[in-house]
């Protein structure tokens, strides 16, 4: 029998930059309570109007709305267990089963906690939030852990209690010896996420690093002209394979949307506002929604391959194959058209903020399209291409100093 309410409700004071705020929800069991952030925000007016969004048609809404049943339903599921066990429980009790908390045992090693933070993530990736392919980069990390660990120490694992700010250090100088300055910086910047997952848990009394700066080297963004993106689009490769990799590529160059949203799009996300086709999809590595107007070739593509038997079955917009063939496959592309520069989907993002700023397009309505939560990720995102814009904008004043 079910004894506990679950509620949503909007923290108001909370607002983010966009100006939403975030969603808790609230356990109560009895005489007992607690709350948890869900990790969405939403508009606070337009949840009240709207009951949760529980009658709301925007697809955004919608999603959260579902998003938060799934909570309802995994939290009565850990009640169900509870209750089959014959134990009591608590409003804690639920929530900590729920977010894959139990019983703290501070003697656990590093790489017994490193499974604990793999539940956790991918717990996160079952509700949504995370993707779970996105857990293979702490793999990288740990391989290169337990390297370390070996080499400097002659140690298989070793307590979580005894990493502190010297092992970070330790560690950090060992990556740099082997991999790339940025890559190291990442690595590091994941391994202190695992270990801020145990001290939020309890495994250790507090965060033992003391955080020092790491400045990511600037690399030049490669990216097409206009002039090498219409040469791969007027090029006839003699291969269905080919092709299909080269009309996946373009769409991404007319539309911003990387390889793992463009796989995901189906007839669901196109809206049509009057004689234009808009595409509205939530970013699968961020949630944030992109929001985006279908160029005319972007639209043919679609067309092109609305009657396709692979996306006649899935329900999808392209017969997308593996992320690792695909770019395989566009490093034959740059060399049948004769264009010295290392092909990948994040090619195809970076030529159309480069073209759309060439272009005038509003920095604003550039941010949306490509999916940033914030403003200013685009002019850091944008910042290299900025030389061209700079020499226009600038030309106005030539006529005024004399």
């Amino acid at each position: 029998m079910k004894t506990s309410k679950i509620i949503f409700f909007p923290k108001n004071d909370k607002k983010n930059d966009n100006g939403k705020v975030p969603v808790y929800c609230k356990i109560r069991v009895n005489d007992t309570l607690t709350t948890f952030p869900t990790q969405k925000y939403v508009d606070a007016k337009k949840w009240e109007a709207n009951k949760q969004f529980r009658t709301s048609r925007e697809l955004g809404e919608k999603e959260i709305r579902q998003y938060l049943d799934t909570i309802i339903r995994d939290i009565e599921r850990v009640e169900e267990r509870f209750q089959s066990q014959g134990s009591g429980y608590t409003a804690q009790m639920l929530k900590n089963k729920f977010l894959g908390r139990g019983e703290v045992d501070k003697n656990k090693s590093l790489f017994q906690l490193w499974e604990n933070h793999k539940q956790y993530f991918m717990n996160q990736a079952k509700m949504g939030q995370l993707k779970a392919d996105s857990y293979k980069k702490y793999n990288s990390v740990k391989a290169k852990l337990e390297t370390y660990l070996t080499e400097k120490y002659r140690l298989n694992d070793i307590p979580v209690t005894l990493i502190d700010d010297k092992f970070l250090k330790g560690f950090h100088l060992y990556l740099s010896g082997e991999i790339s300055h940025n890559i190291a910086i990442k690595y590091v910047i994941l391994f202190k996420c695992v270990i801020r997952f145990a001290a939020d848990n309890r495994f250790l009394d507090k965060y033992p690093f003391i955080d020092y700066k790491m400045k990511l080297e600037l690399k030049e963004k490669t990216y097409l002209t206009e002039l090498e993106i219409n040469t791969i689009a007027k090029k006839n490769f003699g291969t269905e394979r080919l092709n299909l990799v080269r009309d996946c590529f373009l769409f991404s160059c007319y539309t911003a949307y990387c390889f793992a949203d463009i796989s995901a799009l189906s007839n669901k996300n196109l809206f049509k506002v009057g004689s234009d086709v808009l595409v509205f999809k939530n970013r699968e590595k961020t949630k944030v929604q992109a929001k985006v107007k279908l160029v005319a070739p972007a639209l043919a593509l679609v067309e092109k391959y609305s009657n396709h038997i692979d996306c006649i079955i899935s329900g999808k917009l392209f017969p997308m194959k593996s992320n690792q063939k695909m770019n395989e496959y566009l490093k034959d592309i740059a060399a049948l058209c004769k264009i010295e520069k290392n092909l990948t989907w994040h090619v195809a993002r970076f030529s159309f903020a480069k073209i759309a700023m060439e272009n005038g397009m509003d920095i604003k309505v550039l941010s949306e399209a490509l999916g940033h939560s914030k403003l200013a990720q685009t002019i850091h995102y944008c910042g290299q291409f900025s030389n061209n814009s700079v020499i226009k904008e600038m030309a106005k004043l030539d006529s005024v100093f004399v």
